[in-house]
């Protein structure tokens, strides 16, 4: 039995239990989801799509790649700093510590030497050289910059970066 009336929102069941249903309100929090997330989501596209359309003739935009393809092209040149060592090359060769880099004119000195003898090996075979820093998730970010600053005396022609997911 369904009993209507002004105060009374109570429907039996067919068990014969009571069960509470409120008819007159109406929840719109899922509503109220949905719609932050569609305003963020037009917001940021409004915001990039901006930012795009004002960049000035000429500018070339940052551009990403895979480590699949980078290394396919032939040219890279890897350099892997971990927070205890710096690794050069496809072969891990160890050129000392973070705090050699910073200290040590010997450390910089022999590294610098490998990076322009390889920057020409590439350059003689018409490739531009490009340079892949992978960086430790826990490395400040001021030896990234130091190193950046660094290499581009051996005057590549661009620098990837990524981060280390598993040690060696």
């Amino acid at each position: 039995m369904i009993k209507f009336g002004r105060n009374s929102n109570i429907v039996k069941g067919i068990s014969g239990n009571k069960k509470k249903k409120d008819v007159n309100q109406l929840s719109i929090t899922s509503l109220l989801d949905v719609m932050t997330i569609l305003l963020i989501f037009m917001i940021k596209n409004v915001s990039m799509d901006a930012a795009q359309r004002n960049a000035p003739n000429g500018m070339l935009l940052p551009s990403t790649i895979t480590n699949d393809e980078l290394i396919k092209k032939g040219n890279v040149i890897y350099v892997r700093m971990y927070t205890d060592k710096i690794l050069y090359g496809t072969d891990n060769i160890e050129v000392g510590t973070l705090q050699e880099f910073v200290e040590d004119k010997r450390v910089r000195n022999t590294l610098l030497g490998k990076l322009e003898n390889e920057v020409k090996f590439i350059k003689g075979n018409d490739q531009k050289p490009v340079l892949l820093i992978q960086a430790d998730k826990k490395l400040k970010c001021k030896y990234v910059i130091d190193f950046i600053e660094f290499s581009t005396r051996a005057k590549f022609a661009d620098i990837y970066f990524s981060t280390i997911e598993k040690t060696l």
